[in-house]
Parts: C-alpha cells; sequence; structure tokens
C-alpha cells in the first residue's frame, strides 16, 4: 500500500503474520524492500522493536539483516 503526500511516498509494508508470526524474519523483510519499485534512499523504522513486536517474537537482529541483504539502500531511524 503506498501514499503520496507532498512528492514523498509512503509504503506500507506487511512483514508479520497472524498464522505464522515472525518466522523467516530475514527473507521476508527483504522481500518487502525488495518490492518498492524505486531507486531512491527508503528511510525505515526500527521494525518488530516496539512492545507488540517485542511480544509477538520479533529479533530485531534477524529484521535488520534482512535490510543489510535487501537490493535497496535503507535508512534505519
Amino acid at each position: 500500500m503506498t501514499k503520496s503526500v507532498k512528492g514523498i511516498t509512503f509504503y506500507a509494508l506487511v512483514c508479520h503474520s497472524l498464522k505464522t508470526g515472525w518466522n523467516s524474519q530475514i527473507e521476508t523483510i527483504r522481500k518487502c524492500f525488495d518490492s518498492i519499485e524505486t531507486d531512491e534512499p527508503i528511510a525505515s523504522i526500527s521494525i518488530g522493536t516496539g512492545l507488540i513486536g517485542v511480544l509477538s517474537g520479533a529479533d530485531f537482529n534477524l529484521i535488520r539483516r534482512g535490510m543489510e541483504l535487501s537490493k535497496k539502500k535503507i535508512i534505519l531511524y
């Protein structure tokens, strides 16, 4: 899902499954970012580090590794 506001495009990435949880975090995150059609750097929050992410089993080290393996340049906030 995308939304453009004043020349900036925002993307919503689905990287957690209610059925299988955070399985295959590295590959899922990599695929999510690689699917974005842009050559511009992508700014991202720290996915999975909030209370719900932590309680549901997100492993930020694996998520960050997926970002590193992406073909996109990701700026992590």
